[in-house]
């Protein structure tokens, strides 16, 4: 406990300190800027995803819903991911279910 309140108390301390320019800085760097990245990792998840599910699809005779399974399942796991390299914000929940 002691150890927390020496960090708050310090964190407060700095707070009179910051550079707003340099915070929208790393918020525009850290946000916006790694989108690609975050597109490249969408699609190779995205193809990893169906390269797996494709074989139980076809087997079960289910082979045309492969498309609307995969953008479900990218939605749910990874857009959470997308939308927190578009707003820059952490993303605090993931959707399973």
């Amino acid at each position: 406990m002691g150890s927390a309140t020496l960090l708050v108390w310090q964190t407060i301390k700095q707070l009179k300190m910051i550079n707003l320019w340099h915070v929208f800085q790393q918020m525009a760097h850290l946000g916006v800027d790694s989108l690609p990245i975050i597109s490249l990792t969408l699609l190779f998840a995205g193809a990893v995803m169906t390269l797996q599910i494709t074989d139980v699809l076809i087997t079960y005779g289910a082979q045309s819903t492969v498309g609307g399974l995969m953008a479900v399942a990218m939605g749910r796991e990874l857009g959470t991911y997308f939308s927190r390299g578009c707003t820059g914000r952490p993303c605090w929940r993931r959707y399973h279910g």
